[in-house]
């Protein structure tokens, strides 16, 4: 079983490592790319704004992303302190409209994208080890064939949540509250409108968006704990929102599976980036699903990384330190956006939920 070597080890194929990995291979740089997922999974988040046109393109996979066949949005609604509907349409956007995405699609994409700039994709494999050596890293891989070791001198940690690399470095991650999706998706029904309802409720906030083959995803989000708990008793039902039980209502569909929680919490590394390593997308930083930018930011880090990276194997000892300032500037501005959104929502003052998001404003 002889080393391999590779300038960058990737680990974790969603969107950020996908780019990260396609830009490097793109610009001739030996890179691995390894995904511990085999096949379909859990991966929420399937409404995108306009502007993840320039990232697509900056990455040069927009004519693929077209000949997928996402479902077009139209705009987004949300009844967010006050019981009616407000829109923001994307007619009058400069890049046109935005997209409900199919996710397992658009991440099959990505990485297929990643594979013809020449990165090596290993699925169904996951690391094992991970120790400093000699000019980098070795790396143990646990894949369908059996143990696999490589050499690398860059180790990317695009494992989402998990963070394993970063905290295997030392890093920890600094979550700011406890919030939870509570997702059904929603078979083949009646066509609804074409853009994301958000609506807010004493304990959370409501969130459904309508899906290519005239799907619906519905999700629940609140915090983990009790009304989780409630919610998943049965199917949630979105009672207390109106808007959004009409809509339900009005699709018909039945859901397709029993609800599944997954986290939605806000959260950042300490450090972003280290010596010989460095993580991106939810593992460097996750954002609350209200902000609608979590596909968005990680295509945006995606693109970051991979500069770093790439001027950090031309010797510039800069560009990780540069990096890791970047992320936590991101996250901060972020952050600001997030207190705002969250604090024009005043009706529950009794609200548990509402009290602790004006608390972490």
């Amino acid at each position: 079983m002889a080393p391999c070597d590779a300038d960058v080890a990737v680990i974790g194929a969603g969107p950020a490592g996908a780019a990260v990995a396609l830009l490097l291979a793109r610009a001739g740089h030996r890179v691995l790319l390894a995904e511990r997922d085999t096949g379909p999974r859990l991966a929420v988040g399937e409404s995108v704004g306009p502007g993840i046109r320039v990232a697509l393109e900056r990455l040069g996979v927009f004519d693929a992303f077209l000949a997928d066949g996402h479902l077009e949005s139209l705009g987004n609604m949300s009844a967010w302190g006050t019981p009616e509907a407000a829109g923001r349409d994307f007619l009058f956007s400069p890049y046109g409209n935005g997209w409900h995405l199919e996710r397992g699609r658009f991440d099959a994409t990505l990485r297929r994208q990643a594979q013809l700039c020449g990165a090596m994709l290993h699925g169904a494999t996951r690391l094992e080890q991970l120790a400093r050596a000699a000019g980098g890293w070795r790396l143990r891989l646990a894949g369908p064939d059996g143990p696999l070791d490589w050499h690398t001198r860059f180790v990317v940690d695009a494992t989402g949540r998990r963070a394993t690399v970063a905290r295997r470095c030392g890093s920890a991650r600094r979550p700011l509250d406890h919030l939870v999706g509570v997702v059904t998706y929603h078979g083949a029904g009646n066509k609804v409108q074409c853009r994301t309802l958000i609506e807010a409720e004493r304990d959370g906030w409501w969130y459904s968006a309508p899906l290519p083959e005239r799907r619906l995803v519905l999700a629940y989000m609140t915090d983990a704990g009790r009304h989780t708990r409630r919610a998943l008793a049965g199917p949630p039902r979105p009672d207390s929102a109106p808007l959004t039980h009409a809509r339900l209502v009005q699709h018909g569909g039945q859901a397709e599976a029993a609800a599944a929680i997954v986290p939605a919490y806000s959260a950042c590394l300490a450090q972003a980036a280290g010596a010989g390593w460095l993580a991106v997308g939810d593992a460097a930083a996750s954002v609350d699903p209200l902000s609608s930018q979590g596909i968005m930011s990680a295509l945006e880090q995606g693109l970051a990384a991979a500069g770093a990276l790439a001027a950090a194997l031309g010797g510039d000892a800069s560009a990780m330190p540069a990096y890791a300032d970047r992320i936590s500037s991101m996250y901060a501005d972020y952050l600001v956006q997030r207190a705002h959104y969250y604090r024009r929502e005043q009706r529950w003052p009794d609200s548990d939920f509402w009290r602790q998001r004006w608390a972490d404003a």
